[in-house]
């Protein structure tokens, strides 16, 4: 009786090993896909681990000799960022649009390459001082991408930041946020009502201030400059003041810190 006790129990522990022997496999399986899964409607990052990068290529590079190149997992020198350098990674849509939305932040250049099973896209360089904000297919440096649905694409995107933000993480100039094409379009406008709806608010409310302090005088000056200074702030370094052209001086460099610096001694000054 005890033999068979345990070999009952011999043969149990050895179908819980088998089972999750199984699940090891199944998991490694799922894990290490050479192409990212947009499956849902929310906003992802892009993984840095499905991402490849070329050096030394400007942005008038052909796609054929980008698709012949030895691509590599990380950058080797930080002077790419100045000189300019390619990213590509693979995607899969498994949402049931046939296109979806990607943003890129902190850019204000873009080539773009789409290479899927109808063969090659081609989206012409942008810049931000030179060209329109909006298009058909673009919102900024917010892009409407051709990749039907259950389709695997290659994406390449062409990046460079001249004059280099200092500011900038070295992995930020080539975060890339994909969703649905109408997620990031609706995101994208948002943002420049919100920033319009700030500036209104704050210019309307600095010029009502600034007439009550002349006729009573008291803290009401203070206030007033703070909200002027809130106004200049949401126009030189927000999305508005990028689309109307204002200088990348006002807003990458060490003037944006000034201005902060004046906001915070107006604001301490009505107390």
């Amino acid at each position: 009786m005890k033999q068979i006790v345990k070999i009952y129990s011999l043969l149990f522990f050895l179908s819980i090993f088998l089972i999750n022997f199984e699940k090891v496999f199944a998991d490694t399986n799922t894990k290490f896909t050479p192409y990212y899964i947009l499956d849902l409607n929310t906003f992802d990052t892009i993984p840095k681990k499905y991402l490849e990068f070329a050096e030394g290529f400007a942005e008038n590079v052909s796609f054929k000799t980008l698709s012949d190149l030895e691509w590599k997992k990380s950058l080797d020198d930080d002077q790419s960022f100045v000189n300019g350098y390619w990213v590509r990674f693979s995607i899969l849509n498994n949402t049931k649009k046939d296109s979806i939305g990607i943003n890129y932040s902190y850019n204000n250049e873009k080539k773009v390459f789409i290479h899927n099973i109808n063969g090659i896209i081609e989206y012409p360089h942008w810049r931000e001082k030179f060209d329109n904000w909006i298009d058909d297919k673009r919102i900024r440096t917010s892009y409407k991408l051709s990749i039907k649905s259950n389709e695997i694409a290659q994406v390449y995107s062409f990046f460079r930041k001249k004059p280099f933000d200092r500011y900038m993480g070295r992995d930020s100039l080539h975060r890339m946020t994909v969703s649905t094409w109408e997620n990031i379009r609706t995101h994208q406008l948002v943002k420049i009502a919100a920033n319009i709806a700030t500036f209104a608010i704050a210019i309307t409310f600095a010029i009502y201030y600034l007439f009550i302090f002349i006729v009573s005088k008291g803290n009401y000056l203070w206030l007033s400059l703070s909200l002027f200074q809130i106004s200049f702030l949401s126009i030189t370094n927000l999305v508005v003041g990028k689309i109307i052209g204002i200088t990348s001086w006002l807003y990458a460099s060490e003037f944006s810190l000034s201005l902060i610096s004046f906001l915070f001694f107006f604001v301490t000054s009505i107390f």
